[in-house]
């Protein structure tokens, strides 16, 4: 039969006094924790607030502040003044006091503030890239006017023959455009003259055998810039 240790104060008082120096390690390493994610947050160039189950904000770094144009102190206790979802990914026109407005995106993470549970909002300032993205959209719809402005019949090919864009021309004379066949368009292009020769021609700039390729009804340049390369091609009806 195994015999019980007996109890005594001076056990219990060695028991507790190691429990409690168990719970100091602990708290200090948590402690340390806690410091090197807040000092991390405070060096990143993103903003981060964290808010609470109602929205009430309960953290900012200063790149935060910077970007909503407050103070520390004006910013906590405050409401973050937006909807916030967990998982979510969303664009705020920032309107700030003394200064230029911004976008920024923010992107919500579920987190826990004090031991309770809370949101995690990392705001970029991305008013550059929208601003770059709305002046690329602009030039685009003046391209794509200038092109269905035009008589003759363009399109943009791919290497493989596909057919990335067509005018209003094109699809007026001929009926299809984007994802079909160029070459099987071009054989079916009444107004064009030798399509054995044009699609030869055509097949050279793609391959990048040629940088251009003219006849008298089918010219094509090649498109060396930009993502997806190939070629634009311009059908045009015969003189006379």
């Amino acid at each position: 039969m195994r015999r019980q240790r007996a109890v005594t104060p001076r056990t219990l008082g060695a028991a507790i006094g190691e429990w409690q120096a168990l719970l100091a390690q602990r708290t200090e390493q948590l402690e340390a924790s806690e410091e090197r994610f807040l000092a991390l947050i405070a060096r990143t160039r993103d903003g981060v607030v964290i808010v609470d189950h109602v929205g009430t904000i309960r953290f900012t770094n200063p790149a935060a502040e910077a970007l909503l144009g407050k103070s520390r102190a004006e910013l906590l206790g405050g409401p973050l003044g937006c909807p916030v979802v967990a998982d979510e990914t969303v664009e705020l026109d920032i309107q700030r006091a003394g200064a230029e407005p911004v976008i920024a995106e923010m992107r919500v993470a579920e987190t826990k503030w004090e031991g309770r549970p809370a949101f995690l909002c990392a705001l970029r300032d991305v008013t550059e890239r929208v601003r770059q993205l709305d002046a690329l959209q602009r030039l685009v719809a003046l391209h794509t006017a200038i092109l269905d402005a035009m008589p003759g019949r363009v399109v943009l090919v791919a290497p493989d023959g596909m057919i990335l864009y067509a005018n209003a021309a094109w699809l007026h004379r001929l009926g299809r455009g984007i994802g079909t066949d160029y070459f099987q368009m071009l054989a079916g292009d009444p107004a064009v003259a030798d399509p054995a020769r044009a699609a030869a021609g055509v097949r050279e700039v793609l391959r990048g055998a040629a940088p251009r390729f003219a006849s008298a009804t089918v010219s094509a340049a090649a498109v060396v810039q930009g993502p997806r390369p190939g070629a634009v091609v311009l059908h045009t009806d015969a003189a006379g």
